[in-house]
């Protein structure tokens, strides 16, 4: 028997308009199409590296800070959020805050997804209401949008990863649980820290799969981790042609 906790639209839609209009506030008070790129980014050094990444990718197809050997471009760089970067300044010019523009809406994007793994989970609708509003008004969230900060689309990734499976909760299906190793891969891609979610991730479709064979279950890991690690085998291959080290 499915059960899923019924949402109110309207709710929502007000929720997730909050979130996006604060953080655009926050974007045309600071009025940053008035500054240049080196401006808009003082004291923030990641995103300054960031911003110089993504320039050379579009004008070097390489990721470099500056003057780095082109040999050793990048390093131990994984290149999901130089390349969402590089994306927008190939489309709109080496401008920030059109970056930070597409950051806010994938944060609406992130609200949105706390209701959703809300209802899979059939919590109450005070409390799902409560946890999107919190991330809605959380100062960090709002100020992360308006920066160039790999969190801004690495939350909503990890979250939505989360919201895959618990869809398996209510209604199995083998395609939840492949999206959910693809968004995490990607997830990974933005920032490698996030390889370490791997263990909690399967220890989750282990333990809330409505199929309880443990056949079914082994069974599921293994799709998830096979999935996983043959999407992280590019860039752990690179780094192994560059560094003699198969690391990600």
């Amino acid at each position: 028997m499915k059960i899923i906790t019924p949402v109110n639209k309207r709710q929502i839609a007000l929720i997730v308009i909050l979130a996006i209009v604060i953080r655009l506030v926050l974007l045309f008070a600071a009025k940053p199409w008035a500054q240049s790129a080196k401006q808009q980014l003082v004291g923030a050094d990641d995103g300054w590296k960031y911003h110089q990444c993504a320039v050379s990718l579009v004008e070097k197809g390489l990721c470099l800070e500056s003057s780095q050997d082109p040999l050793l471009a990048g390093g131990f760089f994984t290149p999901g959020y130089p390349l969402f970067i590089a994306a927008h300044y190939l489309l709109f010019g080496y401008n920030p805050w059109v970056v930070y523009l597409t950051q806010i809406l994938i944060q609406g994007l992130l609200i949105l997804g706390i209701f959703l793994i809300g209802r899979e989970l059939a919590l109450p609708r005070f409390a799902i209401a409560f946890a999107a509003l919190l991330v809605a008004l959380d100062p960090t969230a709002v100020s992360i949008s308006n920066t160039l900060l790999t969190e801004a689309i690495l939350t909503p990734l990890i979250l939505y990863a989360v919201f895959y499976l618990a869809r398996n909760i209510n209604n199995f299906r083998w395609g939840n649980i492949s999206i959910s190793a693809c968004l995490l891969a990607l997830a990974a891609y933005v920032k490698p820290s996030t390889r370490l979610f791997l263990l909690p991730m399967l220890l989750i479709v282990f333990v809330i799969s409505c199929k309880s064979q443990l056949s079914s279950k082994i069974k599921q890991c293994l799709l998830f981790a096979v999935i996983f690690f043959l999407l992280i085998m590019p860039c752990a291959v690179r780094n192994y042609h560059l560094f003699g080290r198969l690391e990600f």
